[in-house]
């Protein structure tokens, strides 16, 4: 047993102890700490869902649907902005407004607005160029398919104002947009180069200096409102600065293009429906 020592005597020590002495010279006791029992950790089963497996792929397939419309939404909405006021780039809260959602709903989809601009550029561009490849299929002659290309990829780019904003601020940032436009121009200039009309340049130089062109007269016809003619012109030049006698670029720039056909492929050319409001 334990003892105390204090001016009153010698008494038991209630439970174990050390002993300390302070500078009075009377020793105190110093609690000994016991340790204190585990706690238990209760398991719970996981809970098991209700649902049978049809219920459970019907809650999947709404909860897509639902991610599908939410995103739709955004996109309509960056689309009405882009025609309402043009080069004046909406920001991430215009968007969320128009669109009449929260912002969580916005960061769902997308990182950043220049991601959701990709996306409806990346939408507008591939319509445009199925329309495109559709025209040009049946011509032998590859750098006469180049140059009737980029004349139809600018008029159904400027026949509608948004169409062709949308392009000219995502079109610096991702150049033709999707992996089939990338591959599609590639095979063109590739089977362009094979005629040996054109000067050699590597074929980066060569698809650069064509996009450039695309996007400079797209902003040249939104803002300075020129015509067809203007189109025409900057196509046989971008052939020219690509090699081809200038004479035969001119030629193959000037040939006809029905515009009754251009403005039906045009109105073809959306991806998706903007509803309004």
């Amino acid at each position: 047993m334990n003892y105390i020592v204090n001016p009153n005597g010698v008494i038991p020590a209630p439970h174990p102890v050390e002993s300390i002495i302070l500078d009075d010279g009377v020793p105190r006791p110093e609690p000994v700490e016991t340790a204190k029992p585990a706690r238990r950790k209760v398991r719970t089963a996981p809970r098991t869902s209700r649902l049978n497996p049809v219920q459970l792929a019907r809650r999947v397939e709404v909860g897509e649907q639902r991610r599908a419309k939410s995103r739709s939404k955004l996109m309509q909405a960056a689309y009405r902005l882009f025609a309402v006021h043009g080069a004046e780039a909406p920001t991430i809260d215009d968007v969320i407004a128009e669109a009449k959602v929260a912002r969580g709903t916005f960061y769902n989809h997308f990182k950043s607005r220049d991601e959701l601009f990709r996306a409806v550029g990346n939408d507008v561009s591939f319509a445009i160029n199925s329309v495109i490849s559709g025209a040009i299929d049946e011509m032998e002659d590859p750098i006469e398919r180049i140059i009737l290309a980029f004349r139809l990829f600018i008029r159904f780019a400027v026949s509608d104002a948004a169409r062709g904003w949308i392009l000219l601020r995502t079109m610096p940032l991702a150049g033709p947009l999707n992996a089939g436009a990338k591959e599609f121009i590639a095979a063109e200039f590739e089977a362009a180069f094979g005629t040996g009309r054109l000067r050699e340049m590597p074929m980066a130089v060569a698809i650069d200096m064509g996009l450039g062109m695309q996007i400079m007269t797209i902003h040249r016809v939104l803002v300075e409102k020129v015509g067809n003619d203007h189109i025409d012109l900057a196509a046989g030049e971008m052939a020219v600065a690509l090699g081809l006698d200038p004479a035969e670029a001119r030629t193959l720039a000037s040939i006809p293009i029905e515009e009754d056909d251009a403005r039906a492929a045009a109105a073809q050319a959306y991806s998706f429906p903007v509803e309004k409001g």
